[in-house]
């Protein structure tokens, strides 16, 4: 598809859903966690750093499951997909410190995602993914998140990412609150929250009976009549039976140790070599599927 050719799908497709562009809310304001006290709520979100240099942002959805974007799985060079085992998973990262950190050991994706399908919104649609981690978290350290709810739009949602930008640490997650589901078309829910690189594989929280529930991952970003918005898979209810697919974990006495708190992190981390180039930005930026869709 041409540049700009998305740009215009997206505006048709609101206006085609009732949205009124002119009557649209700005997003909501973004907060970074940076104290215990901010983060401890969202522990279960994560940073998932990815063949060594990149990055995406994952959730915590039971012990030992975590949920993401597909597209992180995958080499944005090349199209490799990217074994798990070079996955590892950062929960509740907050100035290079994890509450408990897993490498991934196996993976699954959503039927239907081809990772360089011409068909965009069907590949936004189907961005979904599970990993297996190395070893459970255990529950009472780190609460997971339940996959569950509906989207529609004009439902108010809450965003929590490692969303770097100018203004916003790599190695510290970010609460957006207050965005909006603008519309959707099938599947694709199109979100006036501010996203970029890191966001990917991000949570949409609803916030159903006084508990954050995740409704949607965030994909890609996009323009809407000259606003940024986020494209977002809406689960739908599809978590379960992508569960059911996922493999299970190799015996324990085949893995490696398993660091379980910020105390044991100093062998299990990448080298710092590795961390610079993550926080350093640009080197993430032409890396894997961390990398975003960029439709404008």
């Amino acid at each position: 598809m041409k540049k700009g050719m998305f740009g215009r799908l997206i505006a048709s497709l609101a206006l085609l859903a009732g949205v009124s562009l002119a009557q649209t809310t700005e997003a909501g304001e973004i907060e970074l966690l940076d104290t215990p006290r901010e983060a401890s709520p969202w522990l279960a979100v994560g940073q998932l750093v990815i063949a060594r240099s990149a990055t995406c942002s994952g959730t915590l959805i039971s012990p030992d499951i975590v949920l993401t974007a597909a597209h992180c799985l995958y080499d944005s060079r090349d199209g490799r997909k990217i074994s798990p085992t070079e996955i590892t998973f950062l929960a509740g990262e907050r100035r290079g410190r994890a509450a408990a950190m897993r490498r991934a050991v196996a993976a699954v994706i959503a039927p239907g995602y081809v990772y360089r399908s011409s068909r965009k919104l069907e590949r936004i649609a189907n961005d979904l993914a599970l990993l297996r981690l190395e070893a459970p978290i255990p529950p009472s350290r780190i609460a997971p998140f339940l996959p569950a709810g509906i989207l529609a739009p004009g439902h108010k949602v809450d965003l929590v990412s490692y969303n770097a930008t100018d203004t916003m640490r790599r190695d510290t997650a970010a609460l957006e609150d207050g965005c909006r589901a603008l519309t959707r078309e099938g599947q694709v829910a199109v979100l006036n929250c501010n996203v970029d690189s890191g966001a990917s594989g991000a949570p949409v929280f609803r916030i159903i009976e006084g508990r954050p529930q995740i409704v949607a991952i965030v994909s890609a970003k996009a323009r809407l009549a000259g606003r940024k918005v986020a494209l977002a898979s809406v689960l739908d209810g599809r978590v379960e039976a992508l569960r059911e697919r996922l493999p299970a974990a190799p015996l324990l006495a085949a893995v490696s140790p398993v660091a379980t708190d910020t105390r044991s992190l100093v062998s299990r981390r990448p080298p710092a070599r590795i961390i610079a180039q993550r926080l350093g930005g640009r080197e993430i930026d032409r890396g894997v599927g961390a990398r975003f869709i960029r439709p404008e």
